[in-house]
């Protein structure tokens, strides 16, 4: 498969890519971060307070750096939620949080440059959604990671109101499972629908009763 931008992106930075992953089942915003926690050793081998790439461990440093609060910076993550829930229905590639805290910056890649054609849009770094968007660019001029990075700060500043309930990860993980089952299951329907059963030929009616009689002589019944 040739991969296009938006996808060697995401292997650079977090080494993984959206293709890896099956279609996840849709969690609220809430289930989605707290699977996505607790998947990052088993799922991505992610240790989000050590990134192992250069670019992920750039990002994380410079935000670390911004961070106003020296208490809060022992406690930075960043976690990768690539082909998750949190990805794919609620438009963040990643996050950086704060442990024990509620504190969450969202983050939304984008592959390539900024196009110049509308510069007061690319100019909006936190999109309407409250997720710091990061073009693979930035990581080319200091000056505008270091403008993500002050962003992603200021999201970090607030505590989410959505994450302020504890998420039961029992059901979360049942949901998830029966989830899969049953897309499992369309997918068994789907093969078996496309499979053409071969006509089998019918048999020629002389031939039947000439069968028939050879049959009945060899029984001694004619």
């Amino acid at each position: 498969m040739i991969k296009d931008a938006g996808l060697l992106f995401e292997e650079a930075l977090f080494s993984t890519n959206t293709t890896d992953w099956p279609e996840p089942i849709e969690l609220s915003f809430a289930e989605a971060v707290a699977f996505t926690k607790q998947g990052q050793d088993v799922r991505f081998g992610w240790n989000p307070r050590a990134p192992r790439t250069e670019l992920a461990s750039l990002l994380f440093r410079k935000v670390q750096e911004a961070l106003l609060s020296r208490s809060d910076k022992p406690y930075l993550q960043l976690f990768v939620a690539i082909g998750t829930s949190l990805d794919r229905h609620h438009k963040a590639d990643a996050f950086f949080g704060i442990k024990g805290t509620a504190k969450i910056a969202l983050i939304n890649l984008k592959a390539g440059r900024k196009r110049e054609l509308y510069p007061e849009r690319n100019r909006r770094i936190i999109s309407r959604d409250k997720i710091v968007v990061i073009h693979e660019s930035d990581f080319l001029q200091e000056d505008e990671l270091e403008l993500r990075a002050l962003s992603i700060v200021h999201c970090l500043r607030y505590a989410d109101d959505r994450l302020r309930f504890p998420v039961d990860l029992g059901k979360v993980h049942e949901r998830v499972l029966e989830g899969h089952a049953s897309q499992d299951l369309a997918k068994i329907r789907r093969s078996s629908k496309s499979v053409r059963v071969p006509d089998l030929p019918v048999p020629d009616p002389a031939q039947q009763r000439e069968a028939l009689q050879e049959l009945r002589l060899a029984l001694g019944l004619e």
